[in-house]
């Protein structure tokens, strides 16, 4: 016992430590120096957070000078950016709000208030740290708002209701007087004009490559500017769809390499929630490309769509022809396809239209409306079709869907044989042809 005693003391004297006590010992030291190394670590971190917070308020009063040296403040907008200082990535973001004279934020192209003053707020942040923030506002070197001249506000926005930055517009007057500059819009979609002299201007938009919802241009007439008003206008343009539409496909009835022939001067209706519009097809043979508003349902169709009284032409469209029974068969009511089409981006479609054969060759052929069966839609506008070459028998001529007479130029006497190819019948004792879009119902 007494052995295993001395090989625990340390030999440093009588009273030597034994191993255990220097092991706690080493242990206590141990423990001191973490708590030591802890508390400077926490010290250069607090120093280190302190500098970022410095660094932070002085990249925002810088941000804060940068916008109040600004020459123009239309070109103040929100943007955001990145700053690497001492290792530290900062991201400074600025954002800005038009204010009007009674204290209300306006955004371009809305309200009728008028301009006062910008703010702007700037947010410095960084990772693992409550962001710096600090505010201003900005008065314009100029004034915004003339008591004797008026402001106008332009909006222009995508089909997802973003704004549309780099657009040109332009506003000119609709009598002599001083041109006004065109101008663009920012990264909001945004364009002012400022201290405008009273009158009536025609405004107008344009950008490479981009279409509005009913032109591919869109123009605002008779915008009346009067003393010390802020009038405000929104357009909705985007960048443009097509639509590859493809006229009058040959049934499978036809023969092989069957020409098909569209009249002179043929117009297709775009149709859309927004209304129709008119198109001039170009080709026969291939695909037409029209150019579309994004993410709009469109629907085409051959002919001129009209709903106006004196005028109406209904029967052009498949949808107007309803359910009923006629002659026998049970025809299901028209249909046409719709289709959508996303920004830049191409989408087929397959437009149907009557088909007749002219039976034997005939010079200066004349198509011209007629009143067509009871129940059937009319068409009180539809435009007159002539031939003035010579069409050789055996011809394939491609129309829109309703009712029609075919006679030679000059004489509404002189019929003309034709035969239907696609759905539709032929009263020969009247001479008119009915070119129905609809299918017999499947049993």
């Amino acid at each position: 016992m007494r052995s295993i005693r001395a090989r625990l003391h340390v030999a440093t004297g009588d009273e030597g430590m034994t191993l255990v006590e220097v092991m706690v010992a080493m242990f206590v030291f141990a423990i001191i120096s973490t708590m030591v190394l802890s508390s400077l670590l926490q010290v250069m971190g607090v120093e280190r957070t302190s500098q970022n917070q410095h660094v932070a308020a002085n990249l925002a009063a810088e941000e804060i000078d940068l916008v109040h040296d600004a020459a123009d403040l239309f070109q103040v907008q929100d943007r955001t950016r990145p700053v690497t200082l001492n290792n530290t990535v900062f991201t400074i973001t600025r954002e800005t709000e038009w204010v009007s004279a009674t204290g209300a934020d306006i955004s371009c192209g809305t309200g009728s208030e008028s301009l006062s003053y910008k703010r702007v707020n700037v947010t410095v942040s960084w990772a693992g740290a409550d962001p710096v923030r600090a505010d201003t506002i900005l008065d314009s070197p100029e004034r915004l708002n003339d008591s004797t001249k008026g402001t106008v506000l332009v909006s222009v926005v995508d089909s997802l209701g973003n704004g549309v930055s780099g657009v040109s517009v332009s506003l000119t007057p609709r009598v002599a007087g001083s041109p006004i500059a065109a101008t663009a819009t920012d990264s909001f979609g945004c364009a002012f004009f400022l201290q405008v002299t009273k009158g009536t201007y025609d405004m107008a938009i344009a950008k490479l490559g981009y279409v509005g919802v009913f032109e591919k241009d869109p123009i605002r007439t008779g915008v009346v500017v009067d003393r010390g008003s802020a009038e405000s206008y929104q357009f909705q343009y985007d960048q443009a769809g097509r639509l590859d539409a493809s006229l009058a496909p040959a049934p499978a009835s036809l023969p092989r390499g069957t020409t098909i022939t569209i009249p002179p001067s043929l117009q297709a209706t775009i149709s859309s929630t927004y209304g129709p519009r008119l198109v001039t097809p170009t080709r026969i043979t291939s695909a037409q490309p029209l150019e579309v508003h994004p993410r709009i349902p469109y629907r085409v169709f051959a002919g001129s769509y009209s709903t106006v009284t004196t005028a109406s032409c209904l029967s052009v469209d498949p949808t107007e022809w309803p359910e009923a029974l006629v002659g026998g068969v049970q025809l299901a009511a028209g249909a046409s396809e719709e289709v959508s089409v996303a920004p830049g981006a191409r989408v087929p479609l397959s437009v149907p239209m009557g088909l007749v054969r002219v039976e034997s060759g005939v010079n200066d052929l004349r198509i011209r409306r007629a009143d067509g069966r009871a129940g059937d839609p009319q068409c009180a506008s539809h435009p007159e079709f002539v031939f003035n070459s010579r069409v050789d028998a055996g011809t394939v001529i491609a129309l829109p869907f309703g009712a029609w007479r075919f006679t030679r130029t000059g004489s509404s006497a002189t019929a003309v044989n034709v035969g239907i190819i696609t759905g539709g019948a032929y009263i020969s004792e009247r001479n008119i042809v009915t070119l129905d879009p609809r299918q017999p119902v499947t049993p």
